[in-house]
């Protein structure tokens, strides 16, 4: 049996919406500690809440592969 590493990197689209944003705090309340996320500079993060702050985030579209570094 495999064990899941919680400390690789895990990247998220669409964490500002509705899925999203739930896919992000499951992951940080499971554990997660590198979770990473696209946004746009006008995104709101008030689904996220306080968990907001535990995620990297990366201001580009999920379209520009050189900008998701």
């Amino acid at each position: 049996m495999s064990m899941v590493v919680k400390s690789k990197p895990i990247l998220v689209t669409g964490a500002t919406g509705f899925v999203g944003s739930y896919i992000c705090r499951a992951l940080i309340k499971d554990g997660y500690t590198d979770v990473h996320a696209l946004k746009r500079t006008t995104s709101m993060l008030e689904l996220l809440g306080t968990d907001a702050s535990r995620i990297t985030w990366h201001e580009c579209d999920v379209l520009d592969m050189l900008g998701i570094d």
